[in-house]
């Protein structure tokens, strides 16, 4: 079964051309975390606004998690979890996500160092 799922209590934007990946999750809420409080206890809930740019690729099994902005262009690496911001056009993985690098600028060629593995067309 493959499935995303974008829960929202207060704001989630997502721009346009922003591709989400199977078993990934965009939540703008979550529960706080207060010592001697029980987990089966009604934790408080916090919310805040999830924003993600435009032409983001999430990979699979991303959290997207309450306060995340993800900049134009940006790319998730699979299972990460965002947690604060991303800079446009960048690439960032783990958890919690952190930038590795910046996306290339143009489109590779034949003779470039990416080489023509995992492009489309001309």
């Amino acid at each position: 079964m493959h499935y995303a799922v974008i829960a929202a209590n207060s704001r989630v934007d997502i721009g346009s051309f922003v591709q989400i990946a199977d078993n990934s999750t965009v939540r703008d809420n979550n529960h706080e975390i207060r010592v001697g409080l029980g987990f089966m206890t009604d934790l408080p809930t916090v919310t805040s606004d999830v924003f993600i740019g435009d032409d983001v690729w999430i990979g699979r099994g991303c959290a997207v998690l309450a306060g995340a902005l993800i900049g134009e262009g940006a790319v998730i690496g699979a299972n990460a979890v965002v947690t604060g911001t991303v800079p446009p056009k960048s690439i960032s993985a783990g958890v919690p996500a952190r930038q590795l690098r910046m996306r290339p600028e143009g489109r590779p060629t034949e003779s470039g160092p990416e080489g023509p593995i995992g492009f489309r067309g001309s």
